[in-house]
């Protein structure tokens, strides 16, 4: 940028200067200089590319220390993500979702997660909108399975919603309908038989 706008500088002077019909131009002061100008010129152009190339290495050397120190922060969060989903895993195989009144709070002091920590394992690694959405993915199929035993036939939807660790029957219609499609009661039809 600088050599262009150095280049038209002088460009214009030399203009000007034929336009004039100078005699200057024709002096052996004019051409010493003509070339103490070229001369400074070309070593600034010289020393602007120097600096590029410097920069240039600066920056290879920073993308090739990075890499690595992405590789072991890369590492730490999947161990410590793997750490916490173990532990989330076991929760979910204990069938500990259906605790009533269960909240993130509690279930990160349960399983010894930080808080923040635990919603990002839900909410960004596993991609639930939410707590409840998470719960409810585990509550639902639970309560699927239990419309589906034939030893459940008789048992009111309602109570197998309170078993499940929703506290009324509302939220759990609700969270059933998104899930599954269908009401509790449409769907446990299907499988009393007449």
């Amino acid at each position: 940028m600088f050599i262009v706008l150095l280049t038209t500088f002088y460009g214009s002077i030399l203009v000007l200067f034929e336009l004039t019909k100078s005699t200057f131009v024709h002096t052996s002061i004019f051409s010493l200089a003509n070339s103490a100008l070229i001369f400074i010129a070309t070593n600034i152009f010289y020393l602007v590319l120097l600096k590029q190339y410097k920069s240039q290495q600066e920056i290879h050397k920073t993308n090739e220390v990075q890499p690595k120190e992405i590789k072991n922060t890369q590492l730490k969060t999947i161990n410590l993500f793997q750490a916490e989903l173990d532990k989330l895993n076991l929760f979910i195989e204990e069938k500990k979702f259906t605790e009533t009144n269960l909240t993130i709070k509690k279930l990160a002091i349960n399983l010894s997660i930080p808080e923040h920590q635990l919603r990002e394992l839900i909410n960004q690694q596993l991609g639930f909108k939410n707590f409840s959405s998470f719960l409810n993915s585990h509550r639902v199929p639970a309560a699927c399975s239990q419309f589906q035993d034939i030893n459940n036939i008789r048992k009111p939807i309602l109570s197998i919603a309170l078993d499940l660790g929703y506290g009324s029957i509302g939220p759990f219609n609700r969270a059933f309908k998104d899930i599954a499609g269908k009401t509790p009661t449409e769907y446990r039809k299907q499988y009393i038989k007449p």
